[in-house]
């Protein structure tokens, strides 16, 4: 990185009054963690878990946001944390925060925050997930690469972790009737499960073998329509949709793990 980049970089990463240094000193703040990993670490946790993350923006002009993710329901939420036009930034649900202290000091409180406005649920923030605590996972593995030096060959650990399963409701078009049904997938190796959705998992109806998969496609839809995938067998064409932009990149990221990366575009 050249050092005009560089400043560049650093006046971007500190920019608005939520600056990195001030975040650092916030022990449940984690950085740029990804949503996957987050889920992992916050799986097993307690009702009321939380953290903080930066989100990896789409694009280098993207402003910086945040995910303030907890565990409500037996499941992983993640509310975002977006600018405003008062140089603060916005929870998801309305509260604005000019800086990280009095962000820090409504956390502090112990409040309670909806998860889904349709349903009205809500959880009590109370059990921080602090930064000390990670570890890797049930269910990971760490990635290695192998980079050639002009002296030796150096193993570099990278701090990318690969998620062993994932799971979660999308819609299917049909092979005969071509409709969309709502179904709970579930990614467990080499297969990607779907079942009716009852609550969540119900009755088993079929799945895709991620060995005979020849091409996997982002698709882009009217918002309104959803964010698909389509996954390329020999023996039919897999349409699949997202309901939002970040969980269609996340079940991308996942199944990418399992297919040849050299058939991604």
């Amino acid at each position: 990185m050249s050092e005009a980049s560089s400043e560049a970089s650093d006046e971007r990463e500190d920019a608005g009054p939520w600056t990195e240094a001030d975040l650092c000193r916030v022990d449940w703040y984690h950085g740029f963690i990804s949503r996957h990993l987050t889920e992992a670490l916050l799986r097993d946790a307690p009702e009321g878990s939380f953290l903080l993350r930066r989100r990896q923006p789409a694009n280098d002009d993207d402003p910086i946001t945040f995910a303030l993710s907890l565990k409500s329901t037996g499941a992983v939420h993640h509310l975002l944390i977006v600018p405003n036009e008062q140089n603060g930034y916005d929870l998801s649900g309305g509260q604005s925060f000019q800086s990280v202290g009095t962000f820090t000091d409504y956390i502090s409180q112990q409040p309670l925050v909806s998860t889904d406005a349709a349903t009205g649920v809500v959880v009590q923030l109370c059990h921080p997930h602090l930064r000390d605590q990670d570890q890797t996972p049930h269910g990971y593995r760490h990635i290695e690469s192998i980079t050639a030096s002009p002296n030796a060959q150096q193993i570099i650990e990278s701090q990318n972790l690969i998620l062993a399963s994932k799971e979660g409701f999308l819609q299917k078009e049909g092979n005969v009737r071509k409709r969309l049904r709502r179904r709970w997938f579930v990614l467990d190796g080499m297969l990607l499960s779907y079942y009716k959705p009852e609550k969540r998992r119900g009755p088993y109806l079929g799945c895709i073998d991620l060995t005979t998969v020849s091409a996997m496609n982002t698709l882009e839809f009217d918002p309104s329509s959803g964010y698909g995938l389509e996954l390329k067998t020999p023996k039919r064409v897999w349409y699949i949709l997202a309901e939002s932009r970040e969980e269609q990149q996340s079940w991308r990221d996942a199944l990418a793990m399992r297919i040849n990366p050299t058939l991604m575009r």
